[in-house]
């Protein structure tokens, strides 16, 4: 308190309340203008000591035991596993399908003839254990749980009894990049975590171990970024590494699979006493146990008869009030560091009504088109797709290398199949979306159904049938022709 505030208090303690009361206010108002709040050093976040890490620094330090703990939630943790399956079978489904797009087309029946030979087979596999399908899968799995994942390319001689594009996908767990590989900058090239990059700051290539560093101890060797294929979730500018996508709940997690064990156990141990029998003490009147007991085995309609003196007690189990509460809100907030929402997350549905659960499912899916558009067919399936039509050209298989590719991810299962088709339908007609974005959004290749129906066609009026899913005919006027048929050698 200054002098003159002091004078006032002696000789005018209203004006001196007032003042300091001006004071306070100018006080509050000068501290919102000078800095944020969230910039703060008060008593508030005396708890929060942070670092002002780069964010690689920040993640390549935590990586090696967010892994750990990520991989043994998946194994231990339901939820967690569930959260991983759920959006590994939403992205990738039973596989993003690819469709050659080539100006001839007698290269682009070519390239679907050699494609379908070699994504199909369980060759294209460097571990022959599942096809390009299950890899898709794998991959996506693995981002998910360990936050990254690396796919070499392996080049190997052609085959010619199986005469399949002699190219091989080797995927290899995260653990396998050399992070503790580090090189400062300096006039040349230098290394981050694994990563070797040029003195322009363009990656070259990775240190990668030749067997698992966990299992057998090797040197890491580098092999240049045209051959490996490094598939993580950007999250910042500059990222070289993913983390785990559980890793801003896995504190939660372990916390709530802790305390749904501890109900558990303690409902069990209370379940194990049914009754006590006591009588009293002949000298201190205290009841005690002279270890007779009643029936063991508790049965309907038993009658026990007690000696004089004894009495019987029931144990009382327990509450669980508050515990479906405190686990519902536990997992809305695990799920949303998932980005998923908690009926997705958790599957209960109990509370769901249409409206609120295609709210849900309708922003999961959009998440889900991010993941894969933004993801894995930029990081891993465009550049799959350029060495399989590389190896092909090398192999002799293949003359022409002027091929481009579509991909058409799974379909999105629908909530109101009748409502979202006529929806659909008429999108088309007004021409706010075309047939073939239609046909994909269904996860159907747009080439193979307009084959599919001209064969169709052609079938129905070689045997000179009019079925109702033929748009030519109108059922309402039974079977009437409303337009010419078309041409049968079309």
């Amino acid at each position: 308190m200054d002098l003159l505030n002091k004078l006032f208090r002696a000789v005018a303690p209203g004006i001196a309340v007032k003042r300091l009361q001006n004071q306070a206010a100018f006080d509050i108002l000068d501290k919102g203008i000078r800095k944020y709040e969230g910039a703060g050093k008060g008593r508030r976040f005396s708890d929060n000591n942070l670092q002002s890490l780069s964010q690689n620094t920040d993640t390549n330090n935590s990586l090696p035991m967010l892994r750990t703990r990520s991989r043994d939630a998946n194994r231990n943790n339901p939820y967690a596993k569930n959260a991983t399956r759920k959006i590994t079978n939403n992205v990738v489904g039973t596989g993003i399908l690819a469709t050659p797009v080539s100006k001839s087309k007698p290269t682009v029946k070519k390239v679907k003839e050699l494609w379908k030979a070699w994504s199909d087979s369980i060759m294209c596999d460097y571990d022959e254990l599942q096809n390009f399908y299950g890899i898709q899968a794998l991959v996506m799995d693995t981002v998910v749980k360990s936050g990254e994942c690396a796919v070499r390319k392996i080049l190997k001689k052609l085959d010619p009894l199986t005469n399949l594009v002699p190219l091989q996908l080797q995927v290899l767990d995260p653990d396998f990049i050399d992070l503790d590989k580090n090189k400062k900058p300096g006039d040349g090239d230098y290394i981050v975590n694994g990563i070797q990059y040029d003195a322009l700051g363009k990656k070259k290539g990775f240190w990668i171990f030749l067997y698992n560093p966990k299992e057998v101890k090797s040197e890491s060797i580098l092999i240049l970024k045209s051959e490996i294929s490094h598939i993580f979730k950007v999250e910042d500018p500059g990222q070289n590494h993913g983390s785990p996508w559980n890793s801003s709940i896995i504190l939660r997690m372990l916390d709530f699979d802790e305390l749904e064990d501890a109900q558990i156990v303690k409902q069990k141990v209370a379940a194990c006493f049914a009754a006590f029998v006591t009588k009293p003490d002949a000298t201190s009147g205290m009841p005690v146990d002279d270890g007779t007991n009643i029936a063991e085995r508790l049965a309907p309609g038993v009658i026990e008869r007690l000696a004089p003196g004894e009495t019987i007690s029931f144990s009382s189990p327990p509450s669980t009030e508050g515990f479906k509460d405190l686990s519902r809100q536990s997992l809305q907030g695990q799920a949303a560091g998932m980005g998923m929402s908690y009926e997705v997350f958790s599957g209960d549905l109990s509370n769901v009504n249409f409206s609120s659960g295609r709210m849900g499912h309708l922003e999961f899916q959009r998440g889900i088109e991010i993941i894969q558009w933004n993801m894995l067919i930029p990081m891993f399936l465009d550049q799959v797709w350029g060495w399989f039509i590389e190896a092909a050209v090398l192999s002799g298989l293949l003359s022409n290398n002027q091929v481009t590719v579509s991909w058409t991810p799974p379909r999105r299962e629908m909530i109101d199949p009748l409502k979202e088709i006529q929806a659909k339908i008429k999108s088309i007609r007004a021409g706010l979306i075309s047939w073939q974005d239609a046909v994909r959004e269904l996860g159907y290749n747009p080439e193979d159904i307009m084959a599919q129906m001209i064969e169709d066609k052609n079938r129905f009026d070689n045997a000179g049938v009019m079925p109702e899913s033929d748009p030519r005919y109108d059922a309402d006027k039974m079977g009437k022709i409303i337009e010419e048929p078309i041409d049968k050698t079309v």
